[in-house]
């Protein structure tokens, strides 16, 4: 999925952040970056917009993040965006991100359950995956499908665990048709 442009940047940053001690506050940016890019579709489309000058980009960009995000990381999108590569900028932070939690043990896990889960479960259900991955963190996305009934469904890394009431069905039914 990602080029070696990106993996660069990407790799550049989080050195830069690291050996600035900034990588809290630039993990923070990032995330609020690629959460308001998923938010506001046309806000992505907007950067990969050949047609749209680099200035005005820039423009958009300080409007929208300078009282939110730290100076480093407005400089490094000014350097991308100069570099006429802000049509990278998701995906440059979507890798980032990606080489921060490979650096640090931190696998994320996706939870799908029919209805929401509390807190307690939610922990153990982090403490099982951490325990499976051998990783030292784990990041939990919970979301929720009705349509699943009951049980669980936990995906992390290539691995997929599908406890689910639906899933349980089909095996019986396979089972019976056999």
């Amino acid at each position: 999925m990602s080029s070696r442009i990106t993996k660069r940047y990407a790799s550049a940053f989080l050195e830069f952040s690291e050996r600035n001690a900034i990588t809290e506050m630039t993990i923070t940016d990032v995330k609020h970056f690629l959460e308001a890019c998923r938010e506001n579709k046309e806000f992505l489309v907007f950067l990969k917009s050949p047609v749209v000058k680099v200035s005005k980009k820039k423009k958009v960009l300080h409007a929208a993040f300078e009282n939110v995000f730290c100076r480093e990381t407005l400089n490094f999108i000014d350097l991308i965006a100069d570099n006429q590569r802000e049509n990278l900028l998701f995906e440059i932070f979507t890798e980032f991100l990606e080489l921060y939690k490979q650096k640090n043990g931190i696998v994320t896990a996706e939870l799908t359950t029919a209805v929401p889960v509390d807190r307690e479960l939610a922990e153990k259900i982090k403490e099982f995956v951490r325990k499976v991955s051998s990783s030292k963190s784990v990041e939990l996305v919970n979301k929720t499908d009705p349509s699943i009934i009951g049980g669980f469904k936990i995906k992390f890394h290539d691995k997929l665990l599908d406890a689910t009431i639906v899933h349980e069905l089909k095996e019986i039914r396979k089972r019976m048709i056999k």
